[in-house]
């Protein structure tokens, strides 16, 4: 048997950015539906979701980051980076084969993950061209 341990966590959503801010909300039953500003809904029927509102990346990015990346990838880093510093672990002194992430998202980017899906499963992973997981 494998035992696997959560060490660390971070989250961006819409009712908050960090485990602390996320938690309190969800424990005061905070709604993070809003009408969505982040993208135009003017061609679709419905105009509220959970957008991520009054989000600032550029403590986790560089400003190149942040232009070249999509939103769905800018979040996931932001997480990332969240869960690797509350887990207090340096990443360079750590055997990166023996750390995991789970990750959960509504839909971000899912066409670059199919498009890489596919390659990994037809051709194997080593094939996959680095810019579909970099975007």
């Amino acid at each position: 048997m494998i035992r696997v341990v959560v060490t660390g966590l971070g989250v961006v959503s819409p009712i908050g950015t960090g485990k602390k801010e996320f938690w309190e909300n969800a424990l005061k039953g905070r709604c993070g539906t809003t009408e969505v500003t982040s993208f135009d809904t003017s061609a679709y029927e419905h105009h509220r979701g959970g957008d991520i509102k009054n989000l600032d990346p550029s403590p986790f990015l560089s400003k190149k980051e942040i232009n070249r990346l999509r939103r769905g990838s800018i979040l996931a880093i932001m997480a990332a980076k969240m869960a690797v510093k509350d887990a207090a672990l340096d990443l360079r002194k750590e055997n990166l084969r023996r750390i995991g992430v789970s990750m959960g998202t509504t839909m971000g980017e899912i066409s670059a993950l199919e498009k890489a899906d596919k390659i990994w499963v037809e051709d194997g992973r080593e094939k996959i061209p680095a810019f579909l997981l970099q975007q």
